[in-house]
């Protein structure tokens, strides 16, 4: 009886492979090992140990995802994405010089982001990351038109950009806080529809925004940060929703733009500046509704 219940159970590993990678994967740290270009969804191409052997199974949504040193080649996230956190390059220097596109797939981080050196390009993607986002200056970071997300629930999360540049920025976790450890710079819209951004106490970083200003329903904690809105397009536009600004910029001394007030806007100091090159390329700034006076 005992025989047979034991060519039963090796019958039924042999017929689902999924109970044997199982055991092959015991870990929940995954390591990208490709020493060339291929795919996120091929189970070959991921170790539980760094340079380890194949452990023949693809990160699942509570895997915690790292590229270094050992494993060079380029990753092609060829498919939907979610994991618990994701770092690219463990250190500044002699990790991984690869490249991560997500060609244009959804990528879903339940904690944090890390990339401190090596290349990844967001394409179109929709990034969210319910954690913090830490982009070292060695990193580079190819925004493309992606969005990135911040969705987490929590207090203490925090966003470095090393300089990189966003796409878009969607700041929509209730009850989520994420303190500005540099400055940001956007290409296109910043939305705030739940939680809160601080650009952090006792400092002066700035937030420069190349399209909409739209609050929804975030709360906006300036501090001593500058605020340029440098939009090119027809119209931008800008909603406070009742979070105060400090150092507001509107436009350049190279471009010309046009921003539209959602509602009333709070300010300490505003400054408009004009292109001065050809007869159109001017700035202006309308407002349906009257600016309050400062202290009121």
């Amino acid at each position: 009886m005992r025989a047979f219940s034991k060519t039963l159970l090796l019958a039924g590993l042999l017929a689902s492979p999924s109970l044997l990678l199982a055991v092959n994967c015991p870990g929940n740290t995954f390591y990208w090992v490709s020493a060339g270009a291929a795919n996120w969804n091929v189970a070959t191409n991921w170790s539980n140990s760094s340079g380890g052997a194949t452990c023949n199974q693809v990160p699942f949504s509570t895997a915690t995802v790292v590229f270094d040193s050992k494993g060079l080649g380029t990753c092609n996230i060829n498919v939907p994405v979610t994991v618990s956190s994701m770092t690219i390059s463990t250190t500044t220097v002699g990790s991984f010089t690869g490249i991560v596109n997500t060609q244009n797939n959804i990528v879903t981080i339940s904690s944090n982001f890390v990339q401190n050196s090596g290349t990844f390009n967001a394409g179109s993607s929709s990034i969210t990351v319910k954690g913090s986002w830490n982009t070292a200056a060695a990193a580079t970071f190819s925004a493309g038109t992606s969005s990135v997300t911040f969705a987490g629930i929590t207090t203490g999360n925090s966003i470095q950009t090393g300089g990189q540049i966003f796409s878009q920025v969607i700041i929509n976790g209730a009850g989520g806080y994420w303190t500005m450890q540099d400055s940001m710079t956007i290409t296109s819209t910043m939305t705030l529809t739940a939680g809160t951004l601080d650009t952090k106490p006792n400092s002066n970083f700035f937030i420069k925004v190349a399209g909409d200003w739209i609050n929804n329903g975030g709360v906006f904690i300036v501090n001593n940060s500058t605020v340029s809105f440098t939009s090119t397009a027809s119209e931008g536009r800008v909603r406070s929703r009742g979070s105060p600004f400090r150092n507001v910029f509107i436009g350049s001394n190279t471009t010309g733009g046009y921003y539209t007030l959602q509602d009333s806007m709070t300010v300490s100091t505003i400054t408009i500046t004009y292109c001065l090159v050809g007869p159109t390329a001017t700035w202006s700034l309308t407002a349906p509704r009257r600016l309050p006076r400062p202290g009121r």
